[in-house]
């Protein structure tokens, strides 16, 4: 009868006589259930840059001290800013802009009201913004705003090397 091996003595048998394949490079549609050869690190901040995690109006915080539906603040509409545009009109004090969920901070503004707290209703992206919007409640700097690299930052570990390949790592 043949001496039995431990599993340690086993595994260092077998690593002594493989070694790891050269790194092949592979369209991402053909990597799921493979494994990294090496660490993937971040080369951008996620999200790229601040915006907006709600549809609403990006506004200026402090205008909207002391609002509520029995004292609504009135401010002026100057921009209607959608995901993938990029604001080009800074928001001042008693102005504020209507935003969609992913479009870019406008310059100026620190918070985003959500339309809900607001007395304009109308969600359609195809609908015009309003010329003035009644604001319900009050909101602090950085309410609904997603800032740059708040997911990943430039430099962080994504994925580490030896990880299998599933959906989520590949999105």
């Amino acid at each position: 009868m043949a001496d039995l091996l431990s599993v340690k003595d086993a595994q260092e048998k077998i690593l002594a006589v493989i070694s790891p394949t050269d790194l092949i490079e592979e369209s991402l549609e053909s990597t799921s259930g493979k494994y990294l050869g090496k660490d993937i690190i971040a080369s951008m901040n996620l999200p790229p840059f601040d915006n907006s995690s709600m549809d609403g109006f990006a506004v200026q915080s402090k205008d909207t001290i002391s609002s509520g539906r029995d004292h609504p603040i009135t401010l002026r509409v100057i921009d209607d800013i959608p995901a993938g545009k990029n604001p080009n009109i800074p928001i001042t004090p008693g102005s504020c802009a209507r935003i969609m969920t992913g479009a870019p901070i406008p310059q100026g503004a620190d918070a985003v009201i959500k339309y809900e707290d607001t007395d304009f209703n109308f969600r359609d992206p195809d609908s015009s913004a309003p010329l003035n919007v009644n604001l319900y409640h009050e909101v602090q700097p950085g309410d609904n705003i997603r800032t740059s690299g708040e997911d990943i930052c430039i430099g962080d570990l994504v994925l580490e090397r030896k990880t299998k390949l599933r959906p989520q790592g590949l999105g």
